[in-house]
């Protein structure tokens, strides 16, 4: 009636007000305030920050939107409604970790990936090289859909070094060598020794396997020509890369340039210029009692001098007589006081 209020407002689902009006008697009509009438939405803020909402930005009443799995997780999307209230109605999606999935990784020989395996979305690991192997590790990042990227390293296998052994004695020879990790080699006895190859394996830059056991093969004379008088007793039984040095019998001084024998990977002694010069004996004549003018003998027939072995006689001269056999000299290593000359049967002279 003229002069009276009433309250104005909005109804579902649509919101503003109130505001109140009046009756005017002179225009029998309400005059107030403009009611605005708006749809109510429902805020985005009401869902959990961490899931995947925007599909459920300015939703009104009765609308409904998708709510998935935040970024690096994985399941179903669940239905939201937007209700009268202005709340969102639903129930939030089960989610599960993203797994990171192993094909995104390099697959090259010397890599170890074991650090990679089993890993989710957003985590990082490392590559590096495996055992036997040598490189820069590098690292690869699992993005959020699971798939990892990285720069796969460079690992290079490692060499193994040659036992010094194998190179510091000429007993062996060996194809080790630039060996690297996973590869074998083998090793034999050089030219001049006996025995049974043996295999060496490289493992993480280090040799594994047995030292062949090489014999020296033992050296011959045969046809090999000595000098008269030489001594080569200490050479017997040698084998390989022994050496011997060479003497002269008893009476012998040894000459040259070549006095030791080396036993050769032939099996023969290497060359020499040895020679042993047997002694000689002086002059009989000027040493008593030989030196009697009633002595005579064949030592030093022609001006000659015997030597170291041989043999010669002291006999009286003419006009005198023996009582025994003639006396038998031999050139020895006795005292020049004897011309180096033994007595091996001495007569009785008479004048």
């Amino acid at each position: 009636y003229n002069g009276e209020t009433c309250t104005a407002g909005c109804v579902a689902p649509f919101e503003g007000g109130p505001v109140n009006l009046t009756c005017n008697p002179l225009s029998a009509q309400l005059e107030g305030p403009l009611l605005e009438c708006k749809e109510k939405m429902c805020e985005v803020a009401q869902l959990p920050s961490n899931y995947s909402t925007a599909g459920c930005a300015e939703r009104k009443v009765g609308e409904y939107c998708t709510v998935a799995c935040p970024a690096g997780y994985t399941g179903q999307d669940a239905l939201f409604e937007c209700q009268a209230d202005g709340t969102f109605g639903g129930s939030l999606p089960a989610c599960q970790r993203t797994p990171c999935m192993p094909g995104g990784l390099p697959v090259l020989p010397g890599l170890n990936v074991s650090s990679c395996m089993y890993l989710y979305a957003g985590e990082a690991c490392t590559v590096t090289c495996a055992l036997g192997y040598e490189g820069t590790a590098s690292t690869y990042q699992c993005d959020m859909a699971g798939d990892f990227a990285g720069t796969a390293p460079t690992c290079s296998p490692k060499s193994c070094d040659v036992p010094a052994e194998f190179f510091t004695s000429v007993r062996y020879n060996t194809t080790c060598a630039g060996v690297t990790h996973g590869q074998s080699c083998m090793t034999k006895c050089n030219q001049g020794y006996s025995g049974l190859p043996t295999q060496q394996q490289c493992f993480n830059g280090i040799f594994s396997g047995t030292t062949p056991t090489c014999a020296g093969n033992p050296c011959s004379f045969e046809g090999f020509a000595l000098g008269k008088g030489v001594n080569a007793s200490t050479c017997f039984g040698l084998v390989t890369q022994e050496t011997c040095t060479l003497s002269c019998l008893r009476g012998h001084t040894i000459e040259g340039n070549s006095l030791t024998l080396t036993c050769q990977a032939s099996g023969e002694f290497t060359a020499t210029d040895a020679v042993c010069v047997p002694a000689q004996c002086g002059n009989i004549s000027t040493v008593s009692p030989f030196d009697n003018a009633s002595v005579a003998d064949s030592c030093n027939e022609g001006g000659s001098f015997l030597q170291f072995g041989e043999v010669c006689f002291a006999f009286c001269e003419q006009g005198y007589s023996l009582d025994s056999n003639a006396t038998l000299l031999q050139c020895e290593e006795a005292p020049m006081s004897s011309a180096g000359f033994m007595v091996l049967e001495g007569p009785r002279l008479q004048v």
